[in-house]
């Protein structure tokens, strides 16, 4: 049934008169929207692109939520691959108040020439001032793990990091298998964010 009323939703989006995406109506609709195979992943909708993500933060007035993981990283096995989220009160919690984006960065697929949009958004908001700039761009994973070392400093996984907008950090958390310490991080989180509105 959801992959029907997603193939319905898509088509209404797709198939406006306009050529402009409707970022507010997906926003509004993404527990809908939703392709099956992120939904089955992680119990909630994910943004498979983080310009997307960004945007519809600023129409929903959610924060962004960026988990950097990895097909082989500790703390991700493959009977319990996000152990991070494997909670019904965090998925929940994640699912009403953030927009979630994930990166594999040890991704093996292939960049192409029509990747060259994404990779220029993330030369201009990440990688012009920093340091790893003869760091060889060859796949998707190859990208999320400059942005994670440019951006944040840090090369390990998983990490989930709290965005108020492209460059603005509100919070971090590194692996835990506690999951009132991942309640914590994602209510301050919403917090932060609110009061970073505020000002």
């Amino acid at each position: 049934m959801r992959s029907f009323l997603g193939y319905l939703l898509f088509l209404v989006v797709a198939c406006s008169p306009s050529s402009e995406r409707n970022i507010e109506f997906e926003c509004q609709n993404s527990s809908i929207l939703t392709n099956e195979s992120s939904y089955e992943t992680f119990g909630f909708f994910v943004f498979d692109d983080i310009r997307e993500a960004i945007e519809c933060s600023k129409v929903s007035q959610k924060p962004t939520l960026l988990y950097f993981t990895g097909y082989g990283a500790v703390g991700c096995k493959p009977k319990n691959r996000h152990p991070l989220l494997d909670n019904k009160k965090t998925k929940a919690i994640i699912a009403e108040h953030y927009n979630f984006s994930a990166f594999y960065v040890d991704s093996k697929t292939k960049l192409t020439p029509d990747d060259h949009e994404l990779i220029a958004w993330f030369e201009e908001n990440y990688y012009k001032n920093c340091d790893q700039a003869d760091y060889k761009l060859r796949t998707i994973g190859n990208l999320y793990l400059k942005f994670q070392i440019c951006f944040l400093k840090s090369n390990a996984q998983p990490l989930l990091v709290v965005l108020a907008d492209e460059n603005t950090i509100l919070a971090q958390q590194a692996y835990t298998d506690k999951p009132v310490e991942m309640w914590r991080f994602l209510n301050d989180g919403i917090k932060k964010y609110r009061d970073n509105k505020k000002n």
